[in-house]
């Protein structure tokens, strides 16, 4: 009877995708050191501690962002969440963050998915940003972050949103990571980095 009830539901689907992404935003602006990390607090999740933003304005533009995903997650509207890293002093992109995001109401695969399972799913991910973080080059000037939402051209959209032009990678180089399903939502996660090859 307990596993039944954590069967997921869409608005389950929901919660666990909009939380994931919000973790997965902290972590990445953390182990990329774009801000100091006293501007950080621990936060317990997943079996893992995760460091989380205490700048107010970093949290009001986090929330405002994953509410909005929220509500076009249930719409099924999103299809990518991008978080861009660029030069403060150049505005030159040099890593992207991608999390491609798949919504069906017949549900991906047979059968069922209780919570647990994919909060396990999702500490692998979690985990794996951190391992990758060390892999990518250092980012050697002062930079920023901003975020890209991809959605369905029937969405609506907020009047205090601004449309943005794609922002690339020049001299790309990829790392996949791993990707965990709902049944309700596939989410699947990347990131692009400028590469030092020629």
């Amino acid at each position: 009877m307990t596993e039944k009830m954590n069967v997921l539901s869409l608005s389950g689907s929901n919660l666990l995708v909009t939380e994931f992404l919000g973790y997965a935003i902290n972590a990445i602006i953390y182990q990329r050191k774009l801000y100091p990390s006293e501007t950080f607090i621990p936060f317990e999740g997943y079996g893992l501690t995760i460091m989380v933003t205490k700048e107010e304005k970093h949290r009001k533009y986090l929330g405002k962002i994953l509410t909005q995903i929220s509500d076009w997650l249930s719409a099924g509207q999103v299809r990518r969440l991008v978080l861009v890293i660029c030069s403060a002093r150049t505005n030159d992109v040099l890593e992207r963050w991608h999390f491609d995001i798949q919504s069906t109401g017949a549900g991906f695969g047979d059968g069922e998915k209780v919570v647990p399972e994919v909060q396990r799913e999702i500490k692998a991910i979690l985990e794996q940003i951190t391992a990758s973080a060390s892999r990518l080059p250092v980012l050697q000037e002062h930079c920023t972050f901003e975020l890209l939402v991809h959605a369905t051209k029937d969405c609506p959209v907020p009047d205090s949103w601004e449309e943005s032009v794609s922002r690339s990678v020049a001299n790309p180089s990829d790392i996949s990571l791993n990707s965990f399903t709902t049944k309700i939502h596939r989410v699947g996660a990347a990131v692009t980095y400028r590469s030092a090859k020629a």
